[in-house]
């Protein structure tokens, strides 16, 4: 069999790790439990689950290409050209429990006498010219016992979380205490917060409407901070159960009723922002409705800061500086968070940890004539009240889009020499 065999088999071992492997990233509660720890968090790629995918689907590629190529363009044409098939047919014998009777005894290889002349009347008997040859073949049969090694273990795994996360959904009781409509069609949901549901800020959990679906859950990241006694998030209308979400909520406001349609809960989950508490410098950026995970995580800063006045906390638990860019393109998109980002300020205003910058892209960047009037009155505003006439919170609206590479160079300057996560 040469290398073939060799090659074959050991692109089969490949592809039977990578089929194992493909199961991990989905198995929710273990990877969000493993990011715990920061060594391996620092190892696996909890934050590049896509290029990982990509990555385990190439070697599964590869691995198909040559197992079932080297087979076909290589031990398969050997096999079909061997002189000595009495090992093979003894081997078969043996390894599948096939009767003697049912083989038909054929000539030699070796001047056409009968296979019973070497004493092997029953078809089976093993020349000893044909040991290696049936050694080979021994090896070749024996590499699917190893499959159960590796898809066992995720297998498991798998099977546990869908198990877990079916009990823990129906223990979980999440009534909706508040709900509001935004504009821009953006439901914001408060709910009570069940016993032992534990997170961090930048988390992210699944949402399921019985009214809509029984089977449909959809991800959605929490605003709420991890010390809040209750939950809340934010969702956007842009499919299909998203805007059916909108409209029966909707009308269960307009209608007056005080009895919210029931939502069931999955979670939480980990996510790339809840890795913020690795560094002491912070970097956010948020676009339109993604600014989401990064309330929570300035709810979380300046709860700890309340905690610091107080004496429950100290200095070393909260970041020393996080800057906060929102960007969106209309301005009613700032009644979203407005009433969050008005209690971040004050919380945050003997401190100075917190800077946030709102950036409004449908309007002229500043300087620009056309929009020289609204900056006009903006500026007289903002002087007078100390309240930003567009946002109507304590943070000040820029126009147009953030000059990244400026912002990047004087935050390496302001902290030279320091990390700064983003």
């Amino acid at each position: 069999m040469g290398y073939c065999l060799c090659t074959a088999k050991g692109a089969a071992e490949t592809l039977k790790l990578n089929m194992a492997l493909v199961l991990l990233p989905v198995c929710r509660n273990t990877v969000t439990w493993l990011r715990r720890s920061r060594r391996i968090n620092s190892i696996l790629p909890f934050n590049d689950t896509i290029n990982f995918h990509k990555l385990i689907a190439a070697g599964i590629m590869i691995g198909v290409i040559l197992h079932g190529g080297v087979h076909l363009t290589c031990d398969f044409p050997r096999i079909a050209c061997l002189r000595r098939p009495v090992g093979l047919r003894a081997y078969n014998c043996r390894r599948f429990s096939i009767p003697p009777a049912v083989l038909r005894r054929h000539p030699r290889d070796d001047g056409g006498r009968d296979g019973d002349s070497d004493g092997g009347a029953d078809g089976c008997s093993v020349p000893a010219g044909d040991l290696a040859f049936e050694e080979e073949l021994r090896l070749a049969a024996a590499a699917h016992q190893t499959t159960w090694m590796y898809v066992s273990i995720p297998v498991v795994i798998y099977t546990a979380e869908r198990v877990f996360r079916k009990i823990r959904s129906e223990i979980y009781d999440a009534k909706v205490l508040e709900a509001k409509v935004y504009p821009g069609k953006i439901l914001s949901l408060k709910m009570k917060k069940p016993a032992g549901f534990r997170y961090r800020s930048g988390m992210f959990m699944f949402l399921r409407c019985p009214q809509i679906s029984k089977f449909e859950w959809h991800p959605f990241s929490l605003t709420s901070a991890p010390d809040d006694e209750h939950l809340s998030m934010h969702i956007r209308s842009l499919g299909d159960w998203s805007y059916q979400m909108y409209s029966i909520f909707q009308k269960a406001l307009v209608s007056g009723t005080s009895d919210l349609p029931k939502i069931c809960i999955d979670g939480p989950y980990g996510a790339a922002s809840q890795d913020h508490s690795k560094y002491e410098i912070l970097l956010l950026i948020g676009l339109g409705i993604g600014a989401t995970p990064f309330i929570s995580i300035l709810k979380d800063i300046a709860n700890g800061l309340k905690k610091v006045d107080s004496g429950e906390a100290r200095d070393t638990e909260i970041p020393r500086k996080a800057y906060f860019y929102w960007v969106t393109r209309e301005q009613g998109s700032f009644e979203w968070f407005r009433d969050i980002m008005k209690d971040v300020s004050a919380l945050d205003e003997k401190h100075g940890v917190i800077e946030m910058y709102n950036y409004l892209t449908s309007v002229h960047q500043e300087g620009d004539k056309r929009s020289a009037l609204i900056s006009a009155i903006q500026a007289l505003h903002f002087t007078r009240n100390g309240v930003d006439i567009i946002s109507r919170t304590p943070v000040r609206t820029r126009f147009a889009r953030p000059n990244w590479s400026r912002v990047f160079s004087g935050l390496a300057c302001r902290h030279v020499g320091e990390r700064i996560g983003k």
